[in-house]
């Protein structure tokens, strides 16, 4: 243990000591899929119950800190939507199409492992992030086709998301910075619902959210004290 210790330390410090430190900082867009997890697993009765992945978008900061050549650390400030439709058939309710839609401010932080292949930087990305909820919809489009906003602390939707995202991307000299492009795949581990204990008594399952983007950003160096 000690020495695994150690050799943490030892390899921290190479990095932290490496010449090739860099940042860089810019903006991002882009579009995705979301679902949510378990709906199948939710069903009442009779009632079929089909998932329905909808489009969502991303919009934000991101900043890059380049240890070396190799290893660098990703963060940002992201304001996402996430969410999943559905289309219920049943003895009362066939035919019902709607989707629940949450946005979020998002800050993942990733650690990259970087390869250039001449001007092009292939990089592969893996960390954590971090969720708040902004605003939530329930959105019906039949019969009733209206839109009620979700209120967080009496609707039984959590506010809060915390996840794992895996991605890779590739960036491209551009001007003074560089344009990247990335796929990234958002792995939710925290129920999205906030039901009371009362829901052991129910058919109300867990469930996270499933989101993969693609987004276009462009980074410009920035100098290092």
């Amino acid at each position: 243990m000690k020495k695994l210790i150690l050799l943490s330390i030892f390899t921290f410090l190479v990095i932290i000591n490496a010449r090739t430190q860099s940042f860089e900082a810019g903006i991002k867009t882009g579009m995705g899929i979301s679902t949510f997890s378990a709906w199948k697993l939710r069903s009442s009765g009779g009632e079929d119950i089909k998932q329905l992945p909808v489009a969502c978008f991303e919009l934000g900061l991101t900043g890059k800190y380049q240890f070396s050549e190799l290893l660098g650390i990703k963060a940002g400030l992201e304001v996402i939507g996430k969410g999943e439709g559905l289309e219920l058939a049943g003895t009362d309710i066939t035919g019902y199409k709607g989707k629940a839609r949450i946005n979020y401010l998002i800050v993942p932080v990733m650690a990259t492992v970087s390869r250039s292949f001449g001007d092009i930087v292939v990089f592969g990305q893996l960390g954590p992030y971090f969720g708040f909820g902004l605003t939530a919809r329930k959105i019906s489009y039949d019969p009733s086709k209206n839109s009620v906003k979700v209120n967080y602390s009496e609707s039984g939707v959590s506010r809060f998301d915390l996840g794992c995202s895996v991605g890779v991307g590739a960036a491209y000299p551009f001007g003074p910075g560089r344009l990247v492009c990335d796929l990234r795949y958002d792995l939710g581990f925290l129920d999205v619902n906030n039901w009371p204990d009362s829901r052991d008594n129910s058919n109300l399952q867990a469930y996270s959210n499933r989101t993969f983007g693609i987004s276009v950003g462009y980074l410009i160096p920035l100098e290092l004290p």
